[in-house]
C-alpha cells in the first residue's frame, strides 16, 4: 500500500492499528526518509483505478479523502492525476458491466448512473463509449426486473408493462418482451386481486370484473377478469 503522510499517521495512531500516541506518530512520519509522496499518490491512483474503475472525479476525491489510501495533499493529487496512465473510457465500460450485472438496469438508468453527480460522474463521452461497447441484452434485464416485481405483486400484464416503462425507463419494446415472457399466470393474478376486492363482502362480481378490466383500474384483459369472477368463491 502506497500511503500518504496523513495515512501513515492515521495507521500509527488508529485504535485498530498500531496504537502509538500522537506525539510518537508525528515524530515517526516527520523523520521518514526516502518517501516520495507524489509517487505514492501516483501508484495509489493507478492501483485503485485498476481495481475500482473510478471516474476521474471519483479518483480525485478518493486520493484526497479516503482514510486508508488517501488524504494526499492537493499538490500530490495533482501530480498523480497528471501522470497516471488511466483509460477512463474503459473504466466506464467496466463500471457499466458491473452495474448491469448487479441491478439489471435499463439503458437510460445505466447512463444516468454513469454520468450523474449522485452516481459515478463519468463524462458523457466516457459514458457513450461504455454504452456503445457494453454487451448487455436490455430485454433480458427488463425480464429480470419483471420477475422480481412478480415475486411480490399480483399485477396485470398492462400494469407490469407500465411500471417497466415509467419507473425503470425500459423501452416499450423491452417492456413488452418482459411482460410477454415473465413466468406468471395473469389469470391467477386476476383471481388473487378479485379475492382481495371481495373481502369487504359488499362488492358484486360485476363490479369486481369492471374494476379488474377497467383502464382506470387494474387493466386485466376481459378474459382474465372473467376467469377471476368465475372462480371467485
Amino acid at each position: 500500500m502506497y500511503m500518504s503522510k496523513k495515512g501513515i499517521y492515521n495507521q500509527l495512531t488508529s485504535s485498530s492499528g498500531d496504537k502509538f500516541n500522537s506525539s510518537t506518530a508525528k515524530y515517526a512520519v516527520n523523520h521518514l526518509k526516502d518517501v516520495d509522496y507524489k509517487e505514492n499518490a501516483l501508484k495509489t491512483a493507478e492501483e485503485s483505478s485498476d481495481n475500482l474503475h473510478f471516474s476521474k472525479k471519483e479518483l480525485t476525491d478518493y486520493l484526497k479523502n479516503d482514510e486508508n489510501s488517501g488524504q494526499f495533499t492537493s499538490e500530490q493529487v495533482d501530480y498523480a492525476m497528471k501522470h497516471a496512465k488511466i483509460d477512463y473510457k474503459e473504466n466506464a465500460l467496466e463500471t457499466a458491466k458491473h452495474i448491469s450485472d448487479q441491478s439489471y438496469s435499463s439503458k437510460s438508468q445505466l447512463e444516468d448512473e454513469l454520468t450523474s453527480k449522485d452516481g459515478r460522474q463519468f463524462t458523457k463521452d466516457e459514458a457513450d463509449y461504455a454504452m456503445k461497447h457494453l454487451k448487455t441484452d436490455f430485454k433480458k434485464n427488463a425480464l429480470k426486473n419483471a420477475q422480481r416485481y412478480m415475486q411480490d405483486s399480483i399485477e396485470s400484464k398492462s400494469e407490469l408493462y407500465n411500471k417497466l416503462v415509467e419507473y425503470d425507463d425500459f423501452t416499450e419494446d423491452e417492456a413488452k418482451y418482459a411482460a410477454d415472457n415473465v413466468k406468471v399466470d395473469y389469470k391467477e393474478n386476476a383471481l388473487e386481486r378479485a379475492k382481495s376486492l371481495s373481502k369487504n363482502g359488499d362488492t358484486s362480481k360485476s363490479d369486481i370484473k369492471d374494476m379488474l378490466s377497467s383502464k382506470d383500474g387494474f387493466k386485466f384483459t376481459e378474459e382474465e377478469a372473467q376467469y377471476a369472477v368465475d372462480h371467485l368463491k
